[in-house]
């Protein structure tokens, strides 16, 4: 169980489809992509975390909430981990990945079948969290 008295002092930034208020410039992704990430793990000397499927923002702030939570209170993830508690139907997966020159651990959910990318029969929108983070942007592989 989370203690949600502690302060978050970790940001989340999501990059969608649109025009982006940090940096002016207009990011093209994948359909049902985007590139939601924590900053601030490393002060607890952890990795990162990423999502990709685009969500609605509250649903991105509970998932990558929940492991920067846990990570506060001394959890350390590694690549491969199932972590269970956060959504009720299905573990996350943590999986490896680079943005930026760093790696992170990139929040994966298996679709309503409980079925992760890996598996032919996932659902093709779930199977878009396998590609590395610079395959989502449209606009030649390169995020503005």
């Amino acid at each position: 169980m989370t203690n949600k008295n502690k302060e978050i002092d970790w940001k989340i930034y999501v990059y969608a489809n649109g025009y982006c208020e940090h940096c002016g410039e207009i990011n093209v992704f994948l359909p049902y992509t985007c590139n939601a990430h924590t900053k601030g793990m490393e002060k607890y000397g952890h990795m990162e975390f990423q999502s990709v499927l685009n969500m609605p923002p509250d649903e991105i702030s509970y998932l990558l909430n929940s492991l920067c939570r846990m990570v506060q209170e001394g959890r350390v993830f590694r690549s491969g981990d199932l972590v269970s508690g956060i959504y009720e139907d299905c573990p996350v997966r943590l999986d490896e990945h680079e943005f930026e020159g760093k790696r992170m651990l990139r929040a994966v959910i298996p679709d309503r079948n409980q079925r992760f990318p890996e598996d032919e029969q996932c659902d093709e929108i779930f199977k878009l969290q396998r590609l590395e983070t610079e395959m989502l942007y449209l606009n030649g592989g390169t995020m503005s």
